[in-house]
């Protein structure tokens, strides 16, 4: 006489933590994939609010300005251009490790200090003389997935010195 069976075989539980692993594995892939593209999201958010504060800045300064001077050295710390504005004030843009500082003065009084995270890259500065235009350009890297090649991104900002009645005294 056979007594019916209640319980599960091994081969049975043995199939079942297999699927379950699988089912954990591709999820904590899933997971781990999100969480990357999240933080590249961040990063990519974070670089293109700094690269347009530094565009809009750049233009309002560019448009005060009575004077520029460009630099084209490439020393971190040093002054890649400046910004002559009327009644003794000068806007200059700085190379730093994190981005690109800008320092406002006036007679030699440091009056606003701003620092953009840009990409990780190279800003460059150029004076185009007809029309006086002032040309920023910001190049940067972008490493692709999946061992494809290296993408370059390049901003350019282009701004013409102009006769801007903001720091005039008024009348």
């Amino acid at each position: 006489m056979s007594y019916p069976r209640h319980g599960k075989t091994l081969i049975e539980m043995l199939v079942v933590m297999s699927v379950m692993s699988t089912a954990l594995l591709g999820s904590a892939t899933i997971i781990h994939t999100m969480l990357r593209s999240e933080g590249m999201g961040a990063d990519a958010l974070v670089g293109q609010t700094a690269l347009a504060r530094f565009a809009r800045d750049l233009r309002r300064d560019v448009h005060a300005a009575v004077a520029a001077e460009p630099a084209t050295d490439g020393v971190p710390g040093a002054v890649r251009c400046t910004l002559r504005l009327p009644q003794g004030g000068v806007v200059r843009y700085l190379a730093a490790n994190d981005g690109l500082v800008r320092v406002e003065s006036r007679n030699d009084q440091p009056l606003n200090r701003e620092t953009y995270r840009l990409p990780e890259g190279d800003t460059q500065f150029l004076l185009e003389s007809q029309p006086p235009f002032v040309v920023a350009t910001h190049h940067w890297h972008v490493a692709a997935p999946s061992g494809r090649p290296t993408v370059t991104h390049e901003f350019r900002i282009e701004a013409g010195l102009s006769t801007d009645l903001r720091f005039e005294a008024h009348r």
